[in-house]
């Protein structure tokens, strides 16, 4: 039996009650959510014959690389290049021998289409060296201007290209600087260009396509190619693009709703009231991490981690006493249920919680692959909750650590590399002892988007400047404002982005999981670029909800070009 909570001294501090706001979302309103535009049943067959016709334009001979190219891009960027992963594979695989056999001079003098084929070989792993961008310097070692002619679309495609860079790549930092003062140059004239194409320039500008989560920009993209002439994009693509995206959606809003129901039948939010109850944000992360449909197993066991880890910050950050956090975090590397007898009533119902929810995961990986994955989610658990104690420690002492130490441990602290130890286990991912073993020691492509994560995250945290943080802790050790410092966080994030980049192509990971280790980064952009969108999300994230779960897209009249293409592929 656990001890009277009266048992424990007297806090060093006073408890914060909780300052968060109450969810946007109640279980109420999720478990009503439906969605007209989607009838999986009658769709199928009208998506089967679609995608007959896509086929076709990928496997016409006919057609140029650069084309083959264009296509290949529509297809990923509308989040409907997963039906098509056998044809993509050789139309890439082709690109990347001739890239590899000529620097690229298949392309000639198509700065576009060379930067796209760059673009979209690092996108997929390939190696294809920086050296393909040279023929289009005035002079080694010079300037990109002339061949960019000041031409938008061209300066964008290298752009994008170019944030794929790896370290040190000096070629590409020249490539992005030129693209960047063309589209910037665009941006602050008044020149009268196409809409669509200044609107692209200031989505590309606002965050690069390298950084944002791809369901998200899947819709944009849709809704911003129906506004093109019908000859631009294919009528038949379009179609699919929509359907797809009601289905997928269909699932994740069915995801959504199991999810919600554990979380209102655990109870834990009436529990502990000062915690964050955001179980909508965090099924939202689930999605910006592994957004593929059959996926859907893998999401909810990481909306679970993210909502105990939720809730286990805000008892270091928000509430508990430094006696007390200690103890939790004995508690957590034991691991026993004799343990919570140690704990004061409040943390005993969620490290009971914590037990059970990672038990149950546990046993189920070993009655389904005979896998022992304990000792392996033991050891992340452990190693956040000892971060987490160190940073109440620096709290309590008032301490501001240098930015090395402190950096040293907001890595570990903002609980990237907890999400990904599950994500990989239920990912239909083999995994061997030594591939356990590398993951222990936590790989670079971890640390690279922990790091990210954790630096857009503290970009935006203001409101208490006495204690550590990336931004006070550089202005603390350096005299400096905290412009200075922000600019110095921004640099470095761009930094770490060409590591991740550089280490994901060299990596011997599955490529399933350094995708996933990506998407958290990404995820970081989407949650961080408007504000804090998991503690205090407002008009801009409640949007992007909207778009990923509540609001289908309502498919277009099929056109009568439409109906002919299906006919002829018949």
């Amino acid at each position: 039996m656990a001890p009277p909570h009266d048992a424990y001294p007297a806090l060093e501090l006073p408890r914060r009650p909780g300052s968060y706001s109450a969810s946007m979302w109640d279980d109420g309103y999720i478990q009503s959510l439906r969605n007209e535009y989607c009838r999986e049943d009658s769709e199928r067959g009208r998506m089967e014959k679609l995608k007959q016709v896509i086929r076709g334009l990928l496997e016409d001979g006919t057609v140029g690389l650069a084309e083959q190219l264009e296509l290949v891009d529509l297809l990923q960027g509308l989040g409907v290049g997963r039906h098509f992963e056998k044809e993509v594979h050789g139309i890439l695989s082709e690109a990347a021998r001739v890239a590899a056999g000529d620097h690229g001079e298949v392309l000639k003098d198509d700065l576009s289409s060379t930067a796209l084929l760059f673009r979209l070989l690092r996108q997929h792993g390939y190696r294809i060296s920086q050296d393909v961008f040279n023929r289009f310097r005035e002079e080694p070692g010079g300037h990109f201007e002339a061949y960019l002619h000041g031409d938008v679309r061209v300066a964008l495609s290298l752009y994008e290209a170019t944030l794929y860079g790896h370290t040190r790549e000096s070629t590409l930092d020249a490539a992005r600087a030129a693209a960047l003062r063309t589209l910037q140059n665009l941006v602050a004239s008044e020149e009268d260009i196409d809409a669509n194409l200044r609107e692209e320039v200031a989505h590309a500008l606002e965050l690069p396509l390298n950084r944002r989560i791809g369901r998200l920009q899947a819709r944009w993209l849709l809704e911003m190619s129906t506004r093109k002439p019908v000859d631009m994009v294919h009528p038949t693509l379009l179609e699919l693009a929509a359907l797809d995206f009601n289905m997928v959606q269909s699932i994740h809003r069915g995801d959504l709703k199991k999810m919600s129901r554990w979380w209102t039948d655990l109870g834990l939010k009436e529990k502990l009231s000062f915690a964050r109850d955001r179980l909508m944000e965090n099924y939202f992360r689930s999605i910006g991490i592994v957004p593929d449909p059959q996926f859907s197993r893998c999401r909810e066991k990481l909306t679970q981690v993210c909502c105990l880890i939720s809730t286990i910050d805000d008892i270091y950050d928000e509430y508990g006493t430094y006696d007390e956090l200690h103890a939790f975090t004995k508690a957590v590397e034991r691991w026993e249920v004799t343990a919570a007898y140690d704990l004061p009533q409040y943390m005993q119902s969620c490290y009971f919680v914590l037990l059970n929810t990672v038990g149950q995961m546990c046993h189920e990986l070993q009655r389904e692959k005979g896998l022992d994955a304990l000792p392996f989610l033991k050891k992340a658990w452990a190693d956040l909750c000892r971060a987490f104690l160190i940073e109440a420690k620096w709290c309590y002492e008032k301490c501001m650590p240098t930015f090395k130490d402190y950096m040293g441990n907001a890595w570990m602290s903002i609980s990237v590399h907890v999400v990904l130890a599950h994500a990989i286990l239920f990912m239909d991912v083999d995994m061997t002892e030594k591939d356990f073993e590398h993951l222990r020691q936590y790989p670079p492509v971890i640390c690279y988007s922990s790091t990210i994560f954790r630096l857009l995250n503290d970009l935006v945290e203001r409101e208490r400047w006495d204690t550590p943080s990336a931004i006070a802790c550089y202005m603390n050790e350096n005299s400096a404002t905290e412009e200075a410092a922000r600019r110095h966080i921004k640099d470095l994030i761009d930094e770490t982005w060409s590591a991740m980049s550089q280490e994901i192509t060299a990596s011997s990971l599955p490529a399933r999981f350094t995708t996933a280790a990506a998407n958290v980064a990404r995820l970081g952009h989407c949650l961080y670029q408007h504000g804090d969108g998991h503690s205090k999300p407002g008009k801009e994230f409640k949007y992007r909800v909207r778009s990923l779960l509540m609001e289908p897209i309502i498919p277009a009249k099929r056109s009568a070009a439409a109906e002919h293409i299906l006919l002829r592929a018949e």
